[in-house]
């Protein structure tokens, strides 16, 4: 560009001018409306002099102020301008004289004068825009607090500008600068409002918006849910210095690999984010100071010249150095287009996204290459220093001081889990120190955490303990031993002595052995819940073999299948199931209820090992058929006399056995007989009975209970408030198979006083429970219950996608590993066993890979977050979505189905499904035919509640079904609060809102139920919005009422709520009769006399 093509205009210095891209983001971010807003672009820094001449300090002040026009600007919200005042009052320079005062005292003000300023947020309208105070200490000690807003300028100018002129002016009272003959005003009205009319902005803007589409997001560090609204939000630092011998090293190892110093420091740092984050492509906010050499005086004129480039960070594979390279490859790009700002790419993803928010909160500030804090030593030492960035949640801002290598953390931290971002800050620090070494620039990855974490998982994981080598039916038989008329189960309308238990067990198992039952190998039992299922269990493996529980009321077609694919010959049921089901033909059936009263009932010597299958539980299959679970009897022994212990469990206790003995909580009521644990067995009903369960609970003194938190939240909600019906019996409580709402725990102690509660989980595949959490006092802010900690002989792992571990707080999946613990594999699915147990590629570990999210708490403990694929939780269930979506595409007329689950407000769930018609076929599909075909191929639980047929799937970005988009579709239609078509305004309110709301977005027509941001609006145009509605109505409004009510119909609401309304008549009556561009007249002339 020509130096020479920018001219100065005196006419028009002191006349108000538009703002530059970062300074309207900037504005706006001051505002509470955004996201991490409510903020100041702010500078903060306190130095400690030996030698001031105060005197010479506060003339400098004078001098600067009069020199440079930004010191004196001040800016106008209303219409988005600044502008710089032809005179101002003398500047002040706040002296505090503190040298007659005690230490303590000296001490609690300085500290009162660092509160006050180190976060300031300066009225943007008022001048002036910064702050200076000198303190007088003691031995002619001095300390300087200097505040600076940097709407007026970015932080090269402070150092470039500032900096220099005030040590030049102070150090020689008497300097005469040369007239600076061009003005930041004269920058940004000429450059900038002509920058969209060059060639290369074009290019800028084509090479930007075709990149939107694939933009990484921003990382996503882990965040707190809430803040407690009295905590105060300010900026923290962390701070850490290179020595100048170890930096060089750093420098010199980049230079034999050519990458750039700052690339080296911000490739580390990538590092630490995406392993934070968990994401391995995002996007980091880049400030560069981009002065467009348009006049020989350029460098010497203040203000916010501030561009910023939103770097995206993607994972390749290789080594650090490869990673190093790709980042610097992608910076080179994205400069060569840094002409369309990265102001208006946020604005435009903002649009493309149709939301608001923090786009790119994480900033990388390097100034390596500049000369910075050495000029301050003018001043003394730099004693505190801090920086806060609307908008912005980490800024890692990087220098050199005299060789060394300075960087520091300035960071919202009420926004972070405590102590998280100081183990951030630990492990960059250490991948930095290791960058001295060539060796480590080959490293694929890096130690990622913190020594006291690594500590920490070797302790919790210490779970191993010594298991007996016995088989269940083998303790079972050892009680009918010991004590033959001890009750084994009680129903209501029979019982089972461990002798008669015992007996029945050996018939069973002589039978069906001489029938052909052999080790690992299954026999069903199809029967409703009553004491045949005990003699089933117990007989079956009496013989040697497995059992595979069936549900009786499972729907033919799945009834069928698991039978055929459990490779079944023998059957065990009840007469009455066996006249009531159809039953394929071929299979031997024996009813347990009377086809074994005449058989031998001695004892059988087993053929099994412990090793060997003990049961088959299936469980739903993301391939849309259900998958077999094989464990064998060691795993089972395991967790049987873990719980016994964990629980205080003895053979006075008796079990309240609700679960189906097709849900893996059944294991362990069957299977605590053999503890000499009771069984009580409720009745088999279509519908839960909590008066039958408290009548069984209270006359057989029920003392353990195990069930997922809905069978309990049946019976709490029957018992309470009947103080008569008090479970004092009640001692152990174990909740699995779902979460647990937090006010269970206490709901359940106001009906059984003396209860312990236990929290258990783990997948059908880690055989029943293999983390646990004895839950007591219930912090009222947790979002869920903790998952806990691993049970005995079972370790838990909370790994990436790497399978390294992740660091607290970070999300991962859970694997859990176990020689003891974990199921054998899935019956007839190698390639799927082989794909869910692994073994660790440097431990050697046996895991399984949960499919269960979780992240590590600082106490220890795990907190489980979900499924990380379609597989969700209801009512204690575990339910492939992708199972229930095999079923809907194979039906006819369906080209695509997606089913997802969406959560009310009380906690209830609903599964809504979603079909996409082919166009030929569309008129066979309805939506009561489809749920009539799912009644007979999926059980209940698994049945949508709602199915919508769409002619289109929504599609995402990147050319994938958007779920997200259906979950939110469900939402409506699981409320009824479903729409959209235009509706116009009904009232002269609507209309004015409407009015206004067009103008802005330059629309001819809006609807009073269309979004303001579907419409195209984004922050900006939000604030214009905002000030057009509080000028014409003459009311005040916080910019977060239009964010959170972005339709004209909320806003009217929101409006007619508040305390205006006399005004709002008088309005709304003129714009009746004159309309609204006589009306825009009107309110105009009354802002003007306003001002």
């Amino acid at each position: 560009m020509n130096t020479e093509i920018l001219k100065h205009d005196e006419e028009n210095r002191y006349e108000p001018f538009r703002l530059s891209d970062m300074q309207q983001a900037l504005l706006i971010g001051r505002g509470n409306a955004v996201e991490f807003g409510d903020v100041g672009c702010h500078a903060y820094c306190e130095h400690e002099s030996n030698d001031l001449n105060l005197e010479a300090y506060k003339n400098a002040w004078l001098k600067l102020i009069e020199r440079h026009d930004m010191l004196r600007a001040v800016f106008h919200s209303h219409d988005e301008t600044q502008q710089v005042l032809r005179e101002v009052p003398p500047f002040e320079v706040q002296v505090v004289d503190l040298r007659e005062e005690s230490d303590d005292k000296v001490e609690e003000i300085l500290s009162e004068i660092r509160e006050r300023m180190s976060h300031q947020v300066l009225p943007a309208d008022k001048w002036p825009l910064l702050e200076v105070v000198v303190a007088k200490l003691k031995d002619n000690y001095y300390r300087l607090f200097t505040s600076i807003d940097l709407l007026i300028m970015d932080a090269w100018s402070y150092f470039q500008i500032i900096l220099p002129d005030l040590i030049e002016v102070y150090n020689n009272p008497d300097h005469v600068f040369p007239a600076l003959e061009v003005t930041f005003r004269d920058y940004i009205t000429k450059v900038e409002s002509e920058l969209e009319d060059t060639e290369e902005y074009q290019l800028a803007k084509q090479y930007w918006m075709e990149r939107l589409p694939n933009l990484p997001p921003a990382a996503s560090l882990p965040q707190i849910s809430a803040i407690d609204p009295n905590t105060e939000i300010k900026f923290n630092s962390r701070e850490y210095v290179v020595k100048e011998k170890e930096w060089s090293e750093i420098k010199a190892q980049g230079r034999r690999r050519g990458v750039t110093p700052s690339i080296i420091m911000v490739s580390a740092f990538a590092e630490v984010i995406r392993k934070w984050s968990g994401n391995d492509a995002f996007t980091i906010n880049f400030p560069i100071y981009d002065r467009k050499p348009v006049h020989p005086q350029i460098n010497n004129v203040l203000g916010d010249f501030t561009n910023n480039l939103l770097v995206s960070i993607e994972k390749s594979d290789g080594n650090f150095t490869d990673r190093a390279k790709s980042i610097q490859r992608q910076v080179i790009r994205d400069l060569e287009h840094r002409q369309f700002s990265g102001v208006r790419v946020l604005r435009e993803l903002m649009r493309l996204q149709k939301g608001v928010g923090a786009l790119a909160p994480i900033v990388v500030t390097s100034l390596l290459g500049n000369p910075t804090r050495h000029e301050m030593t003018s001043f003394g030492r730099e004693v505190h220093a801090i920086t806060q960035t609307p908008q912005v949640l980490l800024d890692f801002q990087i220098s050199e001081f005299e060789g060394e290598l300075r960087f520091n953390w300035d960071s919202l931290d009420a926004h972070f889990p405590e102590g998280m971002l100081d183990d951030m800050f630990e492990v960059y620090c250490n991948i930095l120190r290791q960058l001295e070494h060539d060796e480590n620039w080959g490293k694929e990855s890096f130690e990622m955490l913190p020594q006291w974490q690594i500590e920490q998982h070797d302790v919790i994981n210490a779970t191993d303990g010594d298991v007996p080598d016995l088989m269940l039916h083998e303790m079972m038989m050892q009680v009918a031993q010991n004590e033959p008329n001890k009750m084994a189960v009680i129903s209501s309308s029979s019982t089972l002595t461990y002798s008669e238990l015992s007996c029945r067990a050996n018939q069973i198992g002589r039978k069906i052995r001489e029938n052909g039952a052999q080790p690992n190998e299954l026999v069903a039992i199809v029967m409703d819940k009553g004491w045949e299922q005990y003699a089933a269990v117990y007989g079956v493996l009496v013989a040697g073999s497995a059992y595979l529980p069936i549900d009786p009321s499972m729907p033919q077609e799945r009834l069928d299948f698991m039978l055929k694919e459990g490779e079944v010959s023998i059957i065990l049921t009840q007469s009455e199931v066996n006249q009531r089901l159809q039953w394929p033909e071929g299979l031997q059936r024996f009813c347990v209820d009377c086809d074994f009263d005449e058989v031998d009932s001695s004892p059988l010597e087993s053929i099994q090992t412990s090793d060997d299958l003990a049961y088959v539980i299936y469980t739903s299959g993301s391939t849309g058929k259900p998958k077999g679970t094989m464990v064998a009897h060691r795993g089972v022994v395991n967790m049987l006399f873990d719980i016994k212990q964990r629980c205080n469990l003895s053979q006075g206790d008796r079990a309240f056995a609700i679960s189906s003995l097709q849900h893996d909580a059944s294991v362990f009521d069957v299977f605590a007989i053999g503890c000499g644990i009771g069984n009580v067995v409720p009745d088999p009903t279509p519908n839960p009975e909590p008066a039958h369960w408290v009548e069984m609970i209270r006359a057989h003194d029920v003392s353990f209970w195990n069930s997922v938190p809905a069978f309990m939240d049946i019976l709490l909600s029957y018992v309470e408030g009947k103080h008569e019906l008090q479970l004092k019996s009640l001692r152990e409580v174990i909740l699995s198979g779902d979460f647990i709402p937090i006010t269970m725990p206490n709901r359940l102690r106001n009906i059984a006083p003396e209860v312990n509660i236990l929290s258990a989980g783990g997948p059908t595949e880690t055989i029943v429970w293999s983390i646990s959490y004895p839950i007591e006092d219930v912090d009222p802010n947790w979002v869920s219950i903790p998952y806990g900690c691993p049970t005995t002989n079972h370790k838990y792992f909370i790994l990436d996608k790497h399978l390294s571990d992740q660091p607290v707080w970070v999300p991962g999946e859970m694997y859990d590993g176990s020689e003891i613990g974990l199921a054998k594999g899935f019956w007839r699915n190698e390639a799927l066993t082989n794909q869910r147990f692994i073994k660790h590629p440097k431990t050697g570990q046996r895991m399984y890979a949960t499919g269960d999210m979780g992240r590590y708490l600082p106490d220890g403990n795990i907190e489980i977050l979900g499924r990380n694929d379609f597989q969700v939780q209801i009512n204690g269930h575990r339910i492939e979505l992708g199972e229930i979506e095999a079923s809907l595409k194979m039906q006819e007329g369906v080209r695509s189905a997606v089913a997802v689950v969406v959560e009310g407000e009380t906690e209830h769930k609903w599964i809504v499904a979603f079909v996409e018609a082919r166009p030929e076929d569309k008129h066979l599909l309805d939506p009561s035919l489809i749920k009539e075909v799912f009644e007979k191929k999926l059980p209940n639980y698994m049945i949508p509640s709602h199915i919508e047929i769409l002619e289109k799937l929504p599609l995402s970005e990147n050319g994938k079904i958007d779920r997200l988009q259906l979950t939110k579709m469900a939402k409506e239609y699981t409320t009824g609060d479903f729409l959209i078509e235009y509706v116009t305004p009904r009232t002269e309110l609507e209309a004015i809102v409407a009015s206004l709301m067009g103008d802005v977005l330059n629309l001819e027509r809006v609807g009073v139920l269309d979004n303001f941001f579907d419409l195209g609006g984004d922050s900006i145009s939000a604030t214009r919005l905002n000030n057009r509605i509080e000028e014409m109505l003459g009311i005040s409004m916080p910019l977060s009422t239009l964010f959170n009510n972005p339709t004209v119909e909320k806003i009217c609401s929101y409006i007619n709520q508040g305390d205006d309304s006399e005004t709002i008549n008088v309005l709304t009556e003129m714009f009746s009769q004159i309309g609204i561009s006589e009306l825009n007249s009107v309110v105009e002339d009354l802002r003007k006399e306003r001002v």
